[in-house]
């Protein structure tokens, strides 16, 4: 079970520019925080319907409508009130009409979990906010702060049916290179490009390498699939694994490949990456990275 959240933290949202009309590939804006993020409710709406046959309930059916979400902020600036609700703001001037048309936008935050060690990632994936609340109050002698709050409906892309995207940077698979991204972009369609392999160490044919080496990979840009099947280290003369464990920086782009014992004397070893690795986007390696070197 999931460890509760008690914090809320780096707010920020993307405005999606394309149509979602099922076909066209989402594209979304560049990320803009909303500052002072104060408290974030998320409620699903599910619907559940029992299925009777045989003289008895036998099934049952959920279906997720939409998804409320409710922001509770410290302000909400006039050029954020006019990306979020499609207001015209200029010159620090924000100008609303009854024509304006809010547009879908992607929000995105990290909550601090109840442990106080570890975080849990959110994106909503495309949602409309409505007119924001505040209120106003005259001054006394006694101090009452008012934060505006906005309420958005949030729904699935009919492009691929996706709505939400959550990671938790203590989940036994998580990769560094999904957290250490999660406020840069939203989607990012346009990369076609593979990752690739930048540097060794040791360094492709190397020789006298110390039996207690490990073996450092650096790669163009963050990459997924980070385990000891995609990353191996095998005897050249007949291929036999060696038991080796693999750690990820928390760039993402640097892998450690470790030998769980001292390698052979005077032995040629092959580190070999599987096309299985790929990028945050998915672009996978064109062709499986090989090492060679020879141990001392």
């Amino acid at each position: 079970m999931s460890t509760p959240s008690i914090g809320l933290k780096n707010l920020v949202y993307a405005i999606l520019t394309t149509t979602d009309d099922g076909q066209t590939v989402p594209q979304y804006s560049a990320v803009k925080p909303i500052l002072g993020a104060i408290s974030a409710k998320i409620t699903n709406k599910v619907t559940t319907d029992v299925q009777y046959f045989d003289d008895a309930a036998g099934d049952v059916i959920q279906t997720i409508g939409v998804v409320d979400v409710e922001l509770n902020v410290r302000d909400l600036s006039l050029s954020v009130q006019a990306d979020l609700l499609g207001h015209t703001y200029s010159n620090g001037l924000i100008v609303k009409k009854k024509t304006d048309a809010a547009p879908f936008v992607a929000i995105g935050f990290k909550a601090l979990k109840s442990d106080k060690k570890h975080y849990r990632y959110i994106w909503l994936l495309k949602g409309m906010f409505q007119p924001v609340d505040s209120d106003a109050e005259t001054m006394t002698d006694k101090v009452k702060v008012q934060n505006p709050t906005i309420k958005g409906t949030f729904l699935d892309r009919l492009y691929d049916g996706e709505y939400q995207r959550i990671c938790e940077d203590d989940d036994p698979n998580y990769s560094p290179a999904i957290g250490s991204n999660w406020f840069n972009y939203v989607d990012n369609p346009a990369d076609t490009t593979p990752p690739t392999l930048l540097s060794s160490v040791p360094v492709a044919g190397a020789t006298g390498v110390a039996d207690n080496s490990n073996i450092v990979l650096t790669f163009s840009e963050p990459i997924l699939n980070v385990n000891a099947n995609n990353f191996m280290l095998l005897k050249a003369s007949n291929g036999e694994p060696v038991t080796v464990s693999v750690s990820q920086d928390t760039t993402g782009k640097i892998i450690t490949i470790t030998p769980q014992a001292p390698l052979e004397a005077a032995t040629q070893y092959i580190s070999v990456v599987s096309t299985a690795v790929t990028d945050i986007n998915k672009n996978a390696l064109i062709a499986p990275v090989i090492v060679n070197f020879t141990s001392a």
